[in-house]
């Protein structure tokens, strides 16, 4: 199975809530999914996939199961505006939780892909992938 890279902050409300939820007799059931925490919710549901989703459901379970399935990272890759808008400052895409698509000045607000090729679904002849360093 692949790794996929997460957050720190993913990495903990998972933990958490398989400490609160899913080590009872029942394991992974429908109470403890109804109490999976906002940001593995989002990133179960990160993309309008079904094969996608069931992939991370199972990704999720695996790790409760002990397997290695997670690596905590920054993500590197970004999405920009290929022409500035003013010299020097770009528009970077920005996804929202709700699946709103914006575009934004602020850098620190863009959207992170953790690798290349999911980032390139985003481009195309306007938009073009950048790796940051942050």
């Amino acid at each position: 199975m692949k790794k996929y890279m997460v957050t720190q902050e993913f990495m903990d409300g998972l933990i958490k809530w398989r400490d609160e939820y899913t080590k009872s007799v029942f394991g992974v059931n429908a109470v403890s999914l109804t109490n999976m925490p906002e940001i593995v919710r989002s990133w179960r549901f990160e993309y309008n996939s079904s094969i996608e989703t069931n992939k991370r459901f199972g990704a999720i379970v695996n790790w409760i199961n002990g397997e290695d399935v997670f690596e905590v990272g920054t993500p590197k890759y970004i999405v920009q505006r290929k022409d500035a808008v003013l010299s020097g400052v770009h528009q970077y895409l920005n996804l929202e939780q709700n699946r709103n698509v914006r575009l934004i000045y602020g850098l620190a607000h863009a959207t992170r892909f953790d690798d290349f090729e999911k980032a390139s679904e985003w481009a195309n002849k306007h938009f073009e992938v950048v790796e940051v360093d942050e």
